[in-house]
């Protein structure tokens, strides 16, 4: 999770091969093998979204994006040939 920079609620945790017990419960050579996957949310959805859009319209721009309880603010300032489009 640290590779991902996210926290626990933050991901998916799936067990693809427990640990073996070993002695007692104590003593094993093999460790447990896990996949964690990041939840995508949707803030994560539309802002890559419309990354695309601006580099297929060959456009500069600052995106920025807030969630807001169920709202998603998107912030941004595109221009192209010096003119401001929003």
């Amino acid at each position: 999770m640290i590779e991902l920079g996210v926290t626990s609620d933050e991901v998916e945790v799936e067990i693809l091969e427990k640990a073996p017990s070993g002695l007692f419960g104590l003593f094993s050579s093999k460790q447990a093998r896990v996949k964690v996957t990041k939840k995508s949310n949707l803030a994560d959805v539309a802002a890559e979204f419309l990354k695309n859009v601006f580099v297929k319209w060959n456009l500069m721009y600052k995106l920025r994006l807030k969630l807001m309880k169920r709202i998603i603010w998107i912030l941004n300032s595109a221009e192209k040939y010096g003119r401001s489009y929003w």
